[in-house]
């Protein structure tokens, strides 16, 4: 093994032992085909399972919507996020996961199963997803592959992604027209009846509808909300109306990520200009910048 000679030498030229374990420990090597599919003939949950705590680097044991966007772009997913934001909403709705937390394990296996299109999906296919998301784990925090091994290993990404369906997509437009016609799901109820606590026959609901210039399918909106019953009452309203929330999380972490990413990058050049010193140049970081807050609170 070319990387463990190397680490034996550094050791015997007197490099520090903390500094050649760092180093080599950051390398990662490609799996021969022979081990990739051993693994695979590992039981499909129990492959299931091995990719959920791959993605799970918070080991929070719920997968939110980075952790589950990530697997989804694994399944083909390429849209942006604004995208996502409607497909986690979708998800959320479909497998009653709360927007906030995420998916636990045996949710999770229902989204592989379902939304993710993998019920038929082979033991190579899960493997090469885990090796895939170790593989982003690693570029993260700036570790490498063996360049002996490098190339070794090829995997054809499938597109298993199942696009958002055409119920959820009529619930989302009802959901956006209420919230836009009120302030709260009561008073969207209160739009279509005079009746505090009433039901909405269907023929009254189609009356609101019309009023509020829905250009929808009444009957299908009507049967999703009802559930099978002839009338609707204010708790579906409340139901569709949280709908949005887990779309509006998704866009307001993304908003955030933003926010931070441009404030670095101005508090970066700011500094640069500011303290560097052509005589002793120094490389200014997200990290440094950090740093010195730290050292400032500290004082």
């Amino acid at each position: 093994d070319d990387g463990l000679r190397r680490a034996i030498l550094s050791l015997k030229s007197g490099e520090s032992s903390s500094l050649v374990v760092s180093r080599y420990a950051a390398h990662r090597y490609l799996l021969r085909k022979e081990t990739l599919e051993f693994r695979a003939k590992l039981p499909q949950k129990e492959l299931i399972r091995k990719l959920f705590r791959v993605l799970d680097a918070s080991q929070a044991d719920f997968l939110g919507p980075d952790e589950l966007r990530r697997y989804a772009e694994l399944c083909g997913f390429e849209g942006g996020d604004e995208a996502w934001a409607i497909e986690y909403a979708e998800i959320c709705m479909d497998y009653s996961i709360n927007p906030r937390t995420g998916a636990d394990f045996e949710r999770f296996v229902k989204i592989v199963n379902g939304k993710a299109g993998q019920g038929q999906a082979t033991g190579l296919d899960f493997v090469d997803q885990i090796e895939r998301t170790k593989d982003e784990v690693m570029s993260r925090v700036g570790t490498c592959r063996s360049d002996a091994s490098r190339g070794s290993r090829k995997f054809t990404k499938q597109s298993t992604w199942q696009p958002v369906a055409d119920n959820f997509t009529t619930l989302r437009s009802f959901a956006l027209l209420i919230r836009e016609s009120a302030a709260d799901p009561d008073s969207a109820f209160a739009l279509f009846t005079t009746k505090r606590f009433g039901r909405l026959t269907q023929e009254e609901f189609f009356t609101g509808l019309d009023r509020l210039q829905w250009d929808g399918d009444k009957r299908n909106i009507f049967r999703l909300l009802s559930l099978g019953s002839n009338c609707v009452v204010k708790k579906h309203f409340k139901w569709a109306w949280n709908l949005l929330d887990a779309e509006e999380l998704v866009l307001e972490r993304c908003r955030r990520r933003g926010e931070t990413a441009r404030s670095l990058a101005d508090r970066t050049r700011v500094v640069t200009e500011a303290y560097v010193d052509e005589r002793y140049p120094r490389k200014v970081t997200e990290e440094s910048i950090v740093a010195e807050d730290v050292v400032q609170a500290m004082t």
